[in-house]
């Protein structure tokens, strides 16, 4: 096949520039190669390798580093890969970037298991009015990621409400920035207006609305929805 000389390729060059023109793409091909091979410590230290390379690679790398880790289970190793691209971030004057990492470090938080913790991290991200720059999809990538974990952490606390308006807008962002979360907040928002529909008649038709909506576009996690 042709992945073990992509692999190569990209290791020589690699090997001979490690910070060189393409070794961005380099670095990235050659650990999305190592993880499609299940080869997950050699694509640890090829992420690794990229944020350490130079300074310009050092948010990137760290970022998709923590994307990795959080991809394999480990929370805490995530949260710092998060933090040193939250530093570089901020080193490069890149607000946006600086968002994305803290939302990824408010949703390994909650996974970690500290609630509230992750709570503050993900509403410094959504509550910041800055984020909104019509030349780039960074930030509405960074809400993609803070809203669900948002709506997540209210839904632990028994907050309903806030935890429909979080998971609505969070489908919205996963929408906009064509990620995966879409459904699922779709799924959640539907469970809360299920556990708020004896409060108050708006719920009800907001349950009905979100459930046509899951029955047309996620039909498998309406029927997990219902057994909530």
């Amino acid at each position: 096949s042709a992945a073990p000389e992509a692999m190569k390729a990209y290791s020589d060059y690699i090997k001979n520039w490690k910070a060189g023109y393409f070794a961005r793409e380099a670095y990235r091909g050659l650990a999305a190669l190592q993880i499609n091979n299940k080869q997950t410590d050699a694509a640890r230290t090829t992420l690794r390798n990229m944020a350490r390379a130079d300074n310009a690679m050092q948010r990137e790398g760290n970022q998709a580093l923590g994307e990795f880790e959080a991809g394999e289970g480990k929370w805490s190793d995530a949260i710092t890969a998060f933090k040193a691209a939250q530093s570089a971030a901020k080193t490069e004057k890149d607000s946006n970037a600086e968002a994305l990492a803290k939302a990824w470090e408010g949703w390994m938080t909650l996974k970690a298991g500290n609630a509230s913790e992750a709570k503050a991290l993900l509403e410094s991200v959504t509550t910041d009015d800055s984020l909104d720059d019509p030349d780039s999809t960074t930030d509405e990538i960074a809400l993609s990621v803070a809203f669900p974990a948002l709506g997540d952490t209210h839904f632990a606390g028994g907050n309903y409400q806030k935890g429909y308006d979080a998971y609505i807008k969070g489908a919205y962002y996963a929408w906009w920035a064509r990620g995966n979360q879409e459904g699922r907040c779709l799924g959640r928002a539907y469970v809360c207006a299920k556990k708020l529909e004896g409060t108050d008649a708006k719920w009800k038709s907001r349950k009905e609305k979100l459930r046509t909506a899951l029955a047309l576009g996620f039909p498998r996690i309406l029927q997990d929805s219902d057994k909530e």
